[in-house]
């Protein structure tokens, strides 16, 4: 995963969150989430045996981001927001997929916040039975 940040003078400041996948030997863009946060970003982190990412930011929330197996991608592979057929968000009782897994986008599955404050860092435990966030004071 990677995230950009640009700032025009004639727009407000610009951020991506761009999630790829390694096929056939060359790094693919799988998924592009344009404003991925209102603020800014201060941890991102991965499941370590599930296709689930974690980003946490200034805007006060963290998110939750898993992969999608390609047969429930309304729009195929070509870089834009994926989109579960039927344009709803995955259901909760469908498993996350596991490392390895044919990859067809990512998708928000989980929204997170405590109170007002800054989440300044996220992380899965190492057997990624945990997630944690840290927030300011």
């Amino acid at each position: 995963a990677t995230f950009e940040v640009r700032a025009n003078a004639e727009l407000r400041q610009h951020t991506c969150l761009k999630l790829w996948a390694l096929r056939d030997g060359a790094w693919t863009l799988v998924t592009r989430v344009p404003q991925p946060h209102a603020g800014t970003l201060t941890a991102l982190a991965f499941h370590p045996n599930l296709l689930l990412a974690l980003t946490a930011a200034h805007d006060a929330k963290f998110k939750l981001w898993e992969a999608v197996p390609a047969a429930r991608m309304a729009g195929g592979t070509d870089g834009r927001l994926a989109v579960p057929h039927g344009g709803a968000a995955p259901t909760p009782h469908v498993p996350p997929l596991r490392a390895g897994a044919e990859i067809g986008g990512w998708s928000c599955r989980s929204v997170g916040l405590y109170r007002q404050s800054a989440a300044v860092a996220a992380a899965f435990s190492p057997d990624g039975s945990l997630l944690a966030v840290a927030y300011a004071p």
